[in-house]
């Protein structure tokens, strides 16, 4: 695919994400928080970054094969914490790193800009 070169359209340099990328891990960070408020009540912020990391590496490697082609969530996925998996893999599909989880879900963490 070749990239859009529009006066109007700021293409990053080499080493910065598209807006769109940033745009799609946003959603991600925000689907595996809220899977981390929902379903890891009580546990500590590593507990549940590793928790959480363990989860999405289950799902890929079994549910997600056939789900992902799905436009919406399967309906047994609804109410489950694979149905926030699901939806943060549609955005990003691979298996974000514990470290990585554990920094989306501090308290602290600020938005990177575009």
């Amino acid at each position: 695919m070749k990239p859009l070169n529009h006066p109007l359209v700021p293409v990053p340099g080499p080493g910065h994400r598209l807006p769109m990328t940033l745009l799609h891990l946003r959603v991600r960070d925000c689907f595996l928080r809220a899977a981390a408020d929902i379903h890891c009540g009580g546990m500590s912020g590593h507990q549940a970054a590793e928790w959480l990391h363990k989860r999405i590496g289950i799902y890929r490697s079994g549910g997600w094969q056939r789900d992902r082609i799905a436009e919406e969530c399967p309906q047994r996925l609804f109410g489950r914490v694979e149905g926030l998996i699901w939806a943060a893999l549609k955005c990003c599909d691979n298996v974000p790193s514990t470290r990585t989880i554990r920094r989306k879900l501090s308290p602290v963490y600020s938005w990177p800009t575009v």
